[in-house]
């Protein structure tokens, strides 16, 4: 709860006053695919994900008339160093090839099945982040921005 939702109120309790005298702002929080569909091995994250995403919504309405907006991005499964790391160093356990190219296929059908067919990049995430903090994101306010390749789609 410290790292997650504790910090992003801290930052917004820090940044929001400015944005208000000048009449315009963007709050984006990082929620994560965990918020709505909660993983039964990751508890306290999956409720710290959800209280971001509620809070977010909750600011939306608190900031209503300022010219501010307040979204979330919940990511799906990324493919960062430390996730890489973490699927090649028990490949050899499970069967699987060591190297990515060959192991990225199985872990997106074992681990994280999506209708997209593959796992998330960095990318795709700043992509998000970057129009909903953009003047083109004026009308979108309170939402949370599920970029998961849908994942939440698969029973």
């Amino acid at each position: 709860m410290n790292g997650n939702v504790v910090s992003a109120v801290r930052m917004i309790r820090a940044l929001v006053p400015r944005m208000r005298e000048r009449g315009w702002g963007r709050v984006v929080n990082v929620g994560s695919r965990a918020a709505t569909t909660p993983l039964p091995n990751m508890v306290e994250y999956s409720a710290a994900k959800a209280a971001v995403v509620n809070m977010t919504t909750s600011l939306a309405r608190h900031l209503a008339g300022s010219g501010i907006t307040a979204n979330t991005v919940s990511p799906g499964v990324i493919v960062t160093d430390g996730m890489r790391q973490m699927f090649e160093d028990g490949a050899a356990a499970r069967g699987w090839p060591e190297q990515w190219t060959e192991l990225e296929p199985l872990v997106v059908a074992e681990y994280a099945p999506n209708p997209t067919g593959r796992l998330g990049t960095a990318a795709d995430i700043s992509a998000a982040v970057a129009f909903l903090a953009s003047p083109s994101a004026s009308y979108i306010n309170g939402i949370d921005l599920r970029v998961d390749g849908g994942i939440a789609l698969v029973p």
